[in-house]
């Protein structure tokens, strides 16, 4: 082979490399920028690898990884919140472990009550039970003190629905994480003085201390009363005595009335047991009953400073009235006629006026009754023969009432006395208001008013034909709206030759000048050849009955004209002779509405059909909650003072809020005999009630003018009660209430108990989850040393090599020199 081939063989080898190879330059030294940019990088990752190492983490900043380090430091923010979350939960077991302790030692008290009155309850004790009582109410008022240092008297740092937050919760179905992350401790229910346990409450006190004696050797003992023939003839059934309680949830209607059996009743103390035996058989059978029974009443014997006894009756956690019902029991109460020992009258009587007539045709009298603790008006009919007298009208109306239960079980009776008047009696203590239609001779002397030729079981429209008066006749209409208290007189003047029209319209003028019977919607008007009254829907659509008076020429064919006598349809009052004042007693110490609390709230019927007035109870539970509920009165549910207890009762109960349903509304006679409504509570923290504008004038009172809400501030009513063992009858509930007040502590202490567990499980699961949590973030977090230093390793050697290069790159430009030598 010639050199020449050799020769073309290798530059066609090399021929690749001669393409790629660049010139050679003194300027551009390209070797050299390679060799910095190389280094750079390699000193980036020697200085991160450095930085790594000596923080131990891998994430020293966002560029690092920007999304590990959200992911890390949602991690990091959760630990923090469970870590406090943790100290949170150990400051809470704190505190109810120092709650605990309290309890352990209001349970030493306890036992060191029981012992005291088991103690005065034996009756081979011979000491002085009132050394052991002076120490016995020491021991109360150290429970109340040690229950206001740990937080759970009423109201107390304590007394609530406590939420100790640690954190570690998820939002999931509807409930937020913060919630999902909170442990809750329900004390709000947990109190533990005296009065929640049972030992102190309100107390109710038949007759007054210093002068009531129903003990002892006094006239008005037991023994007298008991032998009293006017008592005893007063019950409904023989041996037995009742007594009427209204509280939260067992009040008007759904009142509990307890028969108490007096078989081997001889002395105070018998009487108390006999009355406590009565109310353990009581007979839960209704919601209002079962309220009864949780009210936990009991019947205690009072010995006041002078060494007289009353009857009284006490409990720890409910507000209530209690109502004679009958004369023996309101002698038990301390009310007696003329001194006793006979019970003050119970009666509550409508005397008509004397007549003498009797029937002159087959009239249908009825008897229309409002009131006297009936929810709705009752009626009662007698159809009477021409020649009827009073007496024998009288019987009639009796039996018809008699047949009645509703009237009969509210106390209703019809009488006369054989002179000509006739009068119907409540032998309940309630007023009452009763109305006669269609009497019309006037036999029973309430008046003649009627119906016209309309049905008798609806009367908000009353027909009549028409006569056509003669020139310049007047007449006058008496008009009474159910409800009612008194009737609406109209007087008109018919010109001469007067119509139908003429006669409606003289009608309706007169009722325009009228207040009331323009606010019911009370109008005439034209039907044929007959005129029609009614009340209009505008005006609600009341009931009501006409009479006619001093008529010259009666237009309205089917009314008798009565003359003078008119219609008498008033309230009922109260009897010759009666103790109505004083037939009930209330529960002192609990919270009570009423001026100056002498007297209840007045009250008037909304007879109108458009009356409406608006009602707003509010309270505050221990926990320091406000709430409220409005109670609308209109002219369905507020016709009577009976009606309108119901309807705010009603509400109460309904508003499903535990502290308004300790509120309730009972009636109460004024020192005048009028009723009126009283609220009361056992509520320590109060209530108020905000009394509307009144509807037409009708209502719940309220004098602070037009359109003004009247707030009635709760306040005490003096009294109240302490469990004592001053006697041996009083020892003996006394260890009946303390075993109950062990009881109630051994279920406050259960409620403390399982809070503190609760706690401590939540720390336990805290504390699991900042240990995942903080492997968790490690593990994006910080840095893998054991990597971190081989990279040290490869990026100092790298660092070497590539200061070497450089080094070498930065002096090959002075080779050039050598050609220049050349």
């Amino acid at each position: 082979m010639s050199l020449n081939a050799g020769k073309e063989s290798r530059e066609a080898h090399y021929q690749p490399r001669k393409e790629i190879m660049a010139g050679f330059s003194i300027v551009t030294n390209v070797n050299s920028l390679i060799a910095q940019d190389n280094l750079g990088k390699t000193n980036f990752t020697q200085q991160r690898t450095i930085e790594r190492l000596t923080s131990g983490l891998r994430i020293n900043s966002s560029a690092d990884d920007a999304a590990g380090l959200a992911v890390a430091n949602r991690f990091r923010s959760d630990i923090a919140v469970l870590q406090q979350g943790v100290r949170n939960a150990a400051d809470g077991l704190s505190a109810l472990q120092t709650i605990d302790g309290g309890l352990n030692n209001v349970s030493l008290l306890l036992d060191r009550g029981r012992t005291l009155a088991t103690q005065s309850a034996s009756g081979t004790f011979t000491g002085d039970r009132n050394t052991l009582n002076s120490e016995f109410q020491s021991v109360i008022e150290e429970i109340n003190r040690q229950a206001q240092a740990i937080g759970l008297d009423p109201g107390g740092q304590f007394n609530a629905a406590l939420k100790v937050f640690i954190g570690g919760g998820r939002a999931n179905n509807g409930i937020s994480e913060t919630a999902n992350g909170a442990v809750s401790i329900d004390l709000s229910n947990s109190a533990v003085n005296a009065n929640r346990l049972g030992l102190a409450g309100v107390r109710a006190l038949g007759g007054t201390e210093g002068t009531t004696d129903i003990g002892n050797s006094s006239s008005t003992n037991i023994e007298n009363i008991l032998a009293d023939v006017t008592n005893s003839a007063s019950v409904a059934t023989a041996g037995f005595t009742e007594f009427d309680f209204s509280g939260p949830g067992f009040s008007d209607e759904g009142s509990a009335t307890l028969a108490v059996n007096l078989s081997g009743v001889v002395d105070t103390s018998t009487l108390t047991a006999a009355i406590n035996s009565a109310i353990a058989g009581f007979t839960a059978a209704s919601a209002a009953g079962e309220s009864f029974k949780n009210a936990e009443i009991q019947a205690v014997i009072n010995t006041d400073t002078t060494g007289k006894q009353q009857l009284a009756f006490t409990s720890s956690n409910a507000a209530f009235q209690v109502q004679a019902g009958d004369q023996l029991a309101n002698a038990l109460l301390g009310n007696f006629d003329s001194g006793g020992p006979a019970g003050a009258s119970l009666d509550v009587t409508r005397t008509g006026a004397v007549s003498a007539t009797t029937a002159a045709a087959a009239d249908v009298i009825s008897v229309v009754v409002n009131g006297g603790g009936l929810q709705s008006p009752q009626t009662v009919s007698y159809t009477a023969t021409i020649g009827d007298d009073q007496a024998t009208v009288v019987a009639g109306l009796q039996a018809a009432i008699a047949a009645n239960t509703t009237l009969s079980n509210a106390g209703f009776s019809v009488t006369e006395d054989g002179l000509g008047q006739a009068s119907f009696t409540n032998g309940n203590g309630e007023s009452f208001q009763v109305r006669v239609v269609g009497d019309a001779s006037n036999v029973l002397g309430f008046g003649a008013a009627e119906l016209g030729d309309s049905a008798e079981a609806t009367y908000n429209t009353i027909t009549t034909a028409f006569t056509a008066p003669a020139a310049g006749s007047t007449a006058d209409f008496r008009i009474l709206l159910e409800g009612a208290e008194t009737a609406q007189t109209l007087s008109i003047t018919v010109a001469s030759a007067a119509t139908i029209q003429d006669t409606v319209d003289e009608i309706n003028a007169a009722i325009a000048n009228n207040t009331t019977l323009s606010g019911a919607g009370f109008i005439a008007q034209v039907s044929g050849t007959d005129i029609v009254f009614e009340t209009t829907t505008n005006g609600g659509g009341g009931n009501f009955v006409i009479s006619v008076n001093d008529d010259d020429t009666n237009p309205l064919t089917d009314f008798t004209d009565v003359g003078a006598t008119g219609v008498v349809l008033d309230a009922g009052t109260l009897g010759e002779g009666t103790g109505l004042v004083e037939s009930t007693i209330l529960s002192g110490g609990a919270q009570s509405t009423g001026a100056a609390l002498a007297d209840p709230i007045e009250f008037s019927s909304l007879f109108n059909g458009n009356d409406v007035q608006n009602l707003v109870v509010t309270a505050q539970n221990d926990a320091g909650a406000v709430n409220s509920v409005n109670i609308n009165l209109t002219n369905a549910n507020a016709l009577t003072i009976d009606q309108a207890v119901n309807a705010i009762n009603d509400s109460l109960q309904a508003s499903n809020d535990t502290t308004l349903q300790k509120i309730v509304a009972v009636k109460e006679r004024s020192g005048t005999g009028t009723e009126g409504i009283r609220f009361i509570a056992n509520l320590p923290q109060g209530f108020s009630v905000g009394v509307g504008d009144l509807a037409n004038n009708h209502g719940v009172a309220n004098d602070t003018g037009a359109g003004d809400v009247l707030l009635q501030s709760s306040a005490n009513l003096a009294g109240g009660s302490v469990a004592d063992i001053s006697s041996r009858e009083n020892a003996e509930i006394a260890v009946s209430l303390l075993a109950s007040a062990v009881s109630k502590l051994g279920t406050l202490q259960a409620n403390v108990g399982r809070g503190q567990n609760r706690l401590q499980f939540a720390i336990g699961l805290a504390t699991t989850q900042i240990t995942n949590l903080s492997a968790a973030e490690s593990r994006i977090r910080d840095a893998d040393l054991a990597t971190e230093a081989a990279n040290l390793t490869r990026t100092s050697i790298a660092q070497q090599a590539g200061v070497a290069a450089l080094a070498q790159a930065n002096s090959a430009p002075q080779a050039v020199l050598a050609l220049l030598r050349g």
